[in-house]
């Protein structure tokens, strides 16, 4: 008992949740939609009854209707029709309040994923993020929308029945017949609504998963020949995704039969063992007002048991959500500036840039950038230097990492979450892995921003890539990614057009030379060194050239795994003259 009592608890919740979530105006809307719809229906359905008992019902008489049967027929006729017009009207309205409380909810998601910390993103897998953007989200608003056809069922429900016993009481054993078969039909058939959503739910996201791994991975799939494997995993994962959806189905199906045949043999044996004085015309009306209730009456059964299956899918995004939400708190105290004041300070002015990471109260990291000085982290591979460049963007570890700007103007001090949004946006970050995405070449390049054409058929020329410009795609037809039809320094090359097209005050370059020739590594080492005279430019590196021109380089050892370093060395002096890890 304690169990029904705390999932009635946890059903009651996020209903209220879901209703206040989607804001008084939607309810009121679609519940002023859903009132009008029952209305209308209730009101030609009464006409209806109505004009059957018109001259076998002495309660109909006592009401003193004056109204003849063509007069009824006529009335009954326009009701129908402004049903219908009322019906698509609020149909179509209905949808778009649906559509706009779904992006409102999935903007809302993207958001709190595009702002979260790693902490949080790493509590949530790839799949799970799939699967709550793409369907738990819509699955979350049509169970709303299901509570709400569940009030207007059961109001529907209330209003028909009243005005078939208004018309006629001596319809109340068979409106009552009718309820009693549909709910014994109810306990017969269980739907396990709640149990079956929610494993639905946690098999959409495995199925998410396969399929992102699938499709994002294709050229590595084939290269290890492990097309079976991935085939598999998604045989596997649909097939018990529809086996859920088949039982969901097939209990909703006999539960209609055991509806059907409880009604038509309770009905049935009532009109021919106590009611045998009833006319065919009669027994025919009986019987159709009494299936017209138990439908009525399954219809608020059916809308209460795929409210309660979707709403796992409301319950997974709330908890998601709220590990997203968590992970974007700002630490107090220590950021200076907030979002909104990023006019504090000119970008243009900055002298020097301090990150540092703080892990205990003797554990300290911290890589200084000064203007026109190029600043290299070197070691062996494995080391950490790419997971160093990453807390340096503010990608991870936003939690104890410090950003300490310092400029013509005035210093600022940023930290925590919102200081690595803050940072993230005055620095172009070239990776050691570019991606390509499903998009124009103008937009790979640009990422949104307004860059004219010339500046980035300047960038593809210095760069050798002209050509791809050239190609049938051109700048501005989407590029066709399921197999990728890049080199790897082709690719690499356009994630550093990337970067500097952005042009921001801040470079951070992870490996720019790997995968390039020696053409184009020089072509790359001739960039960095006229664009350190004015940008705050850190390079992680293997090659030997760019460490050479480096005005300081930070060496990573073996005792860096990944969260310490050996020495910050002045190339200039040529000497190890500040231990940077104490």
């Amino acid at each position: 008992m304690s169990k029904i009592h705390v999932k009635i608890k946890i059903l009651f919740f996020l209903i209220l949740r879901l209703f206040h979530e989607a804001g008084h105006k939607y309810i009121l809307l679609i519940g002023f939609i859903a009132f009008l719809k029952s209305l209308i229906e209730i009101v030609s359905i009464g006409l209806g009854i109505s004009i059957l008992f018109s001259n076998n019902s002495k309660h109909f008489q006592s009401l003193s209707i004056d109204i003849s049967l063509r007069q009824a027929f006529f009335c009954l006729s326009l009701l129908i029709l402004f049903r219908t017009l009322l019906q698509a009207y609020t149909s179509i309205k209905q949808q778009n309040l649906i559509f706009e409380f779904s992006d409102r909810l999935k903007k809302q998601v993207l958001s709190l994923v595009l702002k979260s910390s790693t902490s949080g993103l790493n509590q949530i897998g790839r799949g799970e993020l799939m699967s709550l953007l793409m369907d738990e989200i819509d699955t979350s608003v049509g169970a709303l929308n299901q509570a709400v056809s569940t009030i207007r069922h059961f109001i529907s429900l209330i209003l028909y029945a009243a005005s078939i016993l208004l018309i006629n009481q001596e319809n109340a054993v068979p409106l009552l017949l009718a309820f009693v078969s549909t709910s014994i039909a109810a306990l017969l058939q269980r739907s396990e609504s709640w149990s079956l959503g929610y494993t639905s739910t946690q098999l959409n996201s495995n199925l998410q998963r396969t399929v992102g791994d699938a499709l994002h991975n294709l050229k590595a799939i084939r290269a290890a020949g492990a097309e079976d494997w991935i085939k598999k995993r998604f045989i596997n994962d649909i097939s018990n995704y529809r086996k859920v959806q088949q039982i969901m189905i097939k209990r909703q199906s006999l539960f209609t039969a055991w509806r059907d045949s409880l009604v038509i043999l309770v009905m049935g044996g009532w009109l021919a063992w106590i009611r045998q004085d009833l006319d065919s015309s009669i027994i025919a009306t009986t019987l159709l007002f009494g299936y017209r209730t138990a439908t009525s009456f399954s219809s608020l059964i059916r809308s209460y048991r795929i409210c309660l299956s979707w709403l796992p899918a409301y319950s997974e995004l709330h908890r998601r959500r709220k590990l997203l939400t968590r992970s974007i708190a700002l630490i107090p105290g220590k950021t200076d500036i907030e979002q909104r004041d990023e006019d504090l300070f000119t970008p243009i002015h900055w002298t020097s840039l301090i990150w540092s990471e703080d892990k205990t109260e003797t554990s300290h990291l911290s890589i200084p950038l000064l203007l026109g000085q190029l600043t290299v982290v070197t070691g062996p591979s494995g080391i950490g230097k790419t997971t160093l460049i990453d807390q340096f963007c503010g990608l991870l570890s936003e939690h104890t990492s410090s950003w300490k700007v310092c400029s013509k103007v005035n210093n600022i001090n940023l930290k925590g979450s919102i200081g690595a949004q803050i940072i993230r946006r005055h620095i172009a970050y070239s990776p050691q892995n570019s991606v390509l995405f499903e998009a124009s070449l103008r937009e790979n390049l640009t990422m949104g921003h307004n860059i004219e054409s010339k500046s980035i058929k300047h960038w593809l020329s210095e760069l050798q890539l002209l050509h791809i410009a050239e190609r049938a795609h051109g700048l501005d037809e989407p590029l066709p990614l399921t197999q990728v039809s890049f080199s790897g320094g082709e690719i690499h090359r356009l994630g550093l057009i990337r970067t500097w097209l952005r042009n921001q005050s801040i470079e951070i370059l992870d490996e720019p030379t790997a995968f390039l020739d020696e053409e184009s590594s020089v072509i790359v080492r001739s960039i960095i060194s006229r664009r350190v005279k004015r940008k705050l430019i850190l390079v992680s590196t293997h090659d030997p050239h760019i460490i050479k021109m480096a005005d300081h380089v930070i060496a990573l050892t073996d005792d860096y795994r990944p969260n310490a370093m050996s020495s910050y060395r002045d190339n200039q002096d040529d000497t190890s003259i500040n231990q940077v890890y104490s």
